[in-house]
C-alpha cells in the first residue's frame, strides 16, 4: 500500500491511498482531502481474490475507520477472509465503515437471490455488530438476459448509522455498475477561542448611539404605554436592538444566507474548454438511450444503447483530438516547461474521467 503509486487514482486536492492490485482487476483507492489527517490500517494477510485498502481518520470531530474492498467473485467468503480487517479495525474506540463491491447476493440486501457467499458474508458482519446501510438499491445493471442485482454495499457500526445518507446514482459512466454515493456529517476539529464579546476594534461607537437611539424612538417609544404589561418582550426588544446596532457598527456581516437561485446550464462554467453543445447533446443520447433499455430490456433498445454509447466517445475523442492539436500549436522554444508539464498532468488526470461528465 503507498500513496499515489504510478498508473493509480488521482484527484487534485486530495491524498489518495491505492491498493497493490493483486487481481490485476484496478484495484481499490481512497482519496482523503488534503488538510484531514489518517493512518494507513494494517490490513495483511488476506487470502487470494481480495484487494483491500483501509485508513483511519485523526483530526475530524469524530474520527472513523473506512475500510473498501473489492472480492473476486469466482469462489465463496469464507468465514476467516474478513479476520484481518476486524482486527485492524477492533483495538479502536471509533465507528468503522466497510464498503465496495462484494459480489455477493442475498435478498435481504435487494437480491433477487441468495447464494452462498451472501449468506456467509450476512451472518459474519451480524456477529461483528455491522449493518447494512444500502438496502434499497440495485447497483449492479443486468444487461440483457440478466437481472439487476445490488452487489455494492456499505456496512458500518452503530453509532454512525443514523448519520448516514445515500443515493444511487443515474449514470454508469460506461460501467455495468451504478456508483452509489455515501454521506454523512462530519467536520475537522479546529480550536477557536470562545467569547462573548460583541464588539471590536472596528466598533464605530457614534454610529452605535446613533442606531440604539433612532430605534428606541421609533420601536420602543411608541408602545411605551403597555411596557408594564409585558416587561419581557420589552427587555428582549432592547437587548436585539443593543445586538443588532452593535454588529452595524462593527461591520460584522449579517447571518441571514442570502436566498440562493436555482442554477443555470447555459451559464455554468465548462469544466474542459473544448467541451462543447455536440459534446453535451451526445452524453444525453447516451444517457436516454440506456433508461430507455432499463426501462424495457429489448435487444433494440440494447442495439441502440451500444451505437449511442460509441458515438458519444468518438466525439468526445475527437473534440479532445481537435484541443490537444491546437495546445501543440500554440507551444514553441521559448514555452515555459514548466506549463507544459502542468498541462499535461491536467490532461492525464481527465482522461478517464472527462467523457463522462
Amino acid at each position: 500500500m503507498l500513496y499515489q503509486r504510478p498508473g493509480g487514482v488521482y484527484f487534485p486536492g486530495f491524498r489518495t491511498v491505492n491498493s497493490r492490485n493483486l487481481l490485476g482487476s484496478g484495484g481499490v483507492s481512497i482519496s482523503v482531502r488534503a488538510h484531514l489527517e489518517f493512518d494507513i490500517l494494517p490490513v495483511t494477510g488476506l487470502p487470494p481474490g481480495y484487494d483491500v485498502i483501509g485508513i483511519r481518520t485523526k483530526n475530524l470531530l469524530r474520527n472513523l475507520n473506512v475500510v473498501t474492498l473489492y472480492r473476486h467473485p469466482r469462489g465463496r467468503i469464507s468465514r476467516r477472509d474478513f479476520q484481518s480487517i476486524f482486527q485492524a479495525v477492533s483495538d479502536s474506540a471509533h465507528d468503522t465503515i466497510i464498503l465496495g463491491d462484494f459480489n455477493a447476493k442475498n435478498v435481504v440486501w435487494n437480491c433477487h437471490s441468495t447464494d452462498d457467499s451472501g449468506d456467509v458474508l450476512l451472518d459474519l458482519m451480524s456477529d461483528e455488530d455491522f449493518y447494512y446501510v444500502n438496502s434499497d438499491t440495485r447497483s449492479r445493471n443486468g444487461f440483457r438476459g440478466q437481472r439487476d442485482s445490488n452487489l455494492d454495499l456499505m456496512f458500518g457500526t452503530e453509532g454512525i448509522l443514523n448519520r448516514i445518507d445515500y443515493r444511487q446514482m443515474e449514470d454508469t459512466w460506461d460501467s455495468d455498475h451504478f456508483p452509489i454515493s455515501f454521506a454523512f456529517d462530519n467536520s475537522t476539529q479546529i480550536y477557536r477561542k470562545i467569547s462573548n464579546r460583541l464588539s471590536s476594534k472596528r466598533t464605530d461607537w457614534s454610529r452605535f448611539r446613533d442606531l440604539v437611539e433612532d430605534e428606541i424612538i421609533s420601536a420602543l417609544l411608541p408602545n411605551i404605554d403597555s411596557f408594564k404589561q409585558d416587561f419581557e418582550f420589552y427587555y428582549s426588544h432592547f437587548i436585539n436592538i443593543l445586538k443588532k446596532s452593535i454588529a452595524i457598527a462593527s461591520g460584522r456581516r449579517e447571518d441571514a444566507p442570502k436566498p440562493s437561485c436555482p442554477e443555470d446550464p447555459a451559464k455554468r462554467k465548462r469544466s474542459h474548454r473544448w467541451w462543447d453543445v455536440e459534446c453535451d447533446e451526445a452524453v444525453r443520447q447516451r444517457k436516454s438511450a440506456f433508461a430507455e433499455f432499463r426501462k424495457s430490456k429489448s435487444l433494440h433498445a440494447w442495439i441502440e444503447y451500444k451505437r449511442l454509447k460509441a458515438l458519444a466517445k468518438r466525439t468526445i475523442n475527437k473534440k479532445k483530438k481537435e484541443n490537444f492539436e491546437k495546445f501543440c500549436g500554440s507551444i514553441n522554444r521559448f514555452t515555459s516547461l514548466s506549463y507544459v508539464c502542468v498541462y499535461k498532468r491536467i490532461l492525464q488526470y481527465n482522461a478517464y474521467f472527462e467523457e463522462r461528465e
